[in-house]
């Protein structure tokens, strides 16, 4: 019988030769303060004013503000933002239509 030529061709009794690390336990999230949907409020407040007003100014503000918010964790901040788009092509076009009579 021969004996091995290298420590870990023998693994009954070589140890291994990069042991595997201990295991650790995730992290967990940091919980995040559940306050006012300040930046949802603020988009749908833009939304309504692209529609009326400004679509030019408030139609991409709504958008980034709705962006913003589904980031945060909000709610509503996708829809905000899908709304804001909306109410920005709703709001050129009833524009056109009322400043080209």
């Amino acid at each position: 019988m021969t004996t091995p030529q290298h420590p870990g061709d023998n693994p009954d009794r070589d140890p291994p030769r990069y042991p595997s690390p201990p295991p650790y336990e995730p992290l967990a999230p940091a919980p995040r303060e559940q306050g006012p949907p300040t930046l949802t409020i603020i988009g749908a407040v833009c939304a309504v004013l692209a529609l009326l007003l400004c679509p030019i100014l408030f139609g991409p503000a709504g958008i980034v503000f709705g962006y913003l918010a589904h980031k945060k964790g909000e709610k509503f901040g996708k829809w905000v933002a899908v709304a804001s788009a909306v109410a920005l092509v709703l709001g050129l076009i009833v524009s056109l239509i009322v400043y080209n009579r």
